[in-house]
């Protein structure tokens, strides 16, 4: 099992107490419950992590997301942090 996935997000959901994201994780594996990632409201960087969930998901970034354990079919990924990385030249 991994803790990561990269993708690019499919869907935004706020729900009371945390905010889930969908990623389009192709045949990359380990992949959360219906491809879903929580993002809580308690997270101590929730609005900067919103932030760059909508940005991603309205520019079609592709995102890294690191669970904070082991990514299941069980249950969402609570995310623990999110990278985007942009390069010289860069095209989808």
């Amino acid at each position: 099992m991994g803790n990561r996935a990269r993708g690019k997000i499919t869907r935004v959901t706020p729900r009371q107490g945390a905010t889930f994201f969908r990623l389009d994780l192709g045949g990359e594996d380990p992949r959360p419950k219906d491809d879903y990632f929580e993002l809580a409201l308690e997270h101590k960087n929730y609005n900067s992590l919103y932030s760059l969930v909508l940005a991603a998901a309205v520019n079609r970034w592709p995102i890294t997301v690191v669970a904070t354990d082991d990514i299941t079919s069980a249950r969402e990924a609570r995310v623990g942090y999110i990278n985007a990385d942009w390069k010289a030249d860069q095209s989808d």
